[in-house]
């Protein structure tokens, strides 16, 4: 399916975003090679509540790129270098506002993938499984925060964990990419935002045999009208 651009009022302010169902979203990553560490953030939602009929294979995932083949969204991914946020978002609560999470644990991670090969897969308990919200008064954020170390990385996914989701504004996702820390980050967002932090063993090794990142993707197999995003940043630390 194609990326299409979609023009929404959301929480009454109108949002020019895109639309994708079983595809991705890239942008040009834009800041050269040599940072230490970088946050990245969008904000995005279910484009409509597409009842509950979602199944376990729709996937969600954000991260950065080395685009070289095809991406995470689409049906047979090969080629890409990516560190991701994922996840699969199909246990549906009629809220309001309607709401679609994780169903269990491991099923929100931090990953290191080459096309279909999983380098570093992550875990994560049931209770931060991320939260997307079906309701067009609402778009939530997702920020991931990538410290390059000498052998191994860390990335830390902040994201709304609450069947409760509280609209973030394009304001709020700004000052969180920009706060001090992860705590200032986080107390930046509306209510309801946890982080999960994982090691992305030896991608030192791997950005050296495979190319550095330069794009931020966004990702979705989802059915339904798809999902919405937009409100792409990026942001050097350092």
């Amino acid at each position: 399916m194609a990326v299409n651009k979609t023009s929404r009022t959301i929480a009454g302010t109108a949002h020019n975003l895109f639309t994708i169902q079983a595809d991705d979203v890239r942008r040009a990553l834009g800041i050269g090679t040599t940072w230490n560490q970088l946050r990245i953030g969008c904000r995005f939602s279910y484009a409509a509540d597409p009842g509950a009929s979602q199944v376990s294979a729709q996937v969600v995932a954000f991260g950065l790129q080395k685009a070289a083949g095809t991406s995470y969204g689409e049906i047979t991914p090969s080629g890409n270098r990516q560190i991701l946020l994922k996840c699969q978002p199909w246990v549906r609560a009629s809220g309001p506002p309607v709401t679609f999470s994780s169903p269990g644990t491991g099923d929100t991670v931090i990953v290191s993938i080459r096309g279909a090969t999983t380098d570093v897969s992550g875990s994560s308990a049931s209770s931060t499984n991320l939260v997307v919200s079906a309701d067009l008064n609402y778009l939530n954020a997702l920020i991931l925060d990538i410290t390059r170390g000498v052998t191994d990385w860390q990335a830390v996914a902040i994201m709304p964990t609450s069947v409760t989701p509280t609209h973030c504004t394009s304001a709020q996702l700004r000052a969180a990419i920009t706060a001090l820390d992860t705590a200032a980050a986080i107390a930046e967002l509306p209510a309801g935002y946890t982080a999960i932090t994982k090691m992305l063993t030896g991608e030192t090794a791997r950005v050296g045999t495979y190319g550095d990142f330069d794009e931020i993707v966004f990702s979705a197999k989802t059915q339904g009208g798809g999902i919405i995003v937009g409100d792409f940043m990026v942001y050097r630390v350092s």
